[in-house]
């Protein structure tokens, strides 16, 4: 069983100039997810999203290991930076403690 990473974010509601960026515009934005070994990646991308979509699934960690997810906005083929990486760790499954029975 594949287990994975759900994300969801907010998008930009401003151009890095500081002017909004309109609800029509929000609404065409395409998002592309990313995940990596630390927070400063090296990056793997992802699917991008149809516009205006504000969540993605990518794998999950491997058991006894960290993740690091971010993701980035297109709009108009414009790409802004990248959002401030978030993790997920997964455990070991370590098995319970066997019976003993002696006779």
């Amino acid at each position: 069983v594949v287990k994975a990473a759900n994300l969801s974010w907010t998008g930009p509601t401003l151009y890095v100039d500081g002017a909004a960026i309109s609800a029509t515009d929000q609404a065409r934005i395409t998002y592309t997810p990313y995940s990596g070994v630390s927070s400063t990646g090296p990056w793997t991308a992802g699917t991008v999203t149809a516009a205006g979509v504000l969540t993605a699934t990518l794998p999950d960690p491997s058991a006894g290991s960290t993740r690091w997810y971010t993701v980035e906005a297109t709009l108009d083929g414009m790409t802004g930076g990248k959002a401030v990486a978030a993790s997920k760790s997964v455990p070991f499954r370590t098995p319970g403690v066997p019976v003993l029975v002696v006779q």
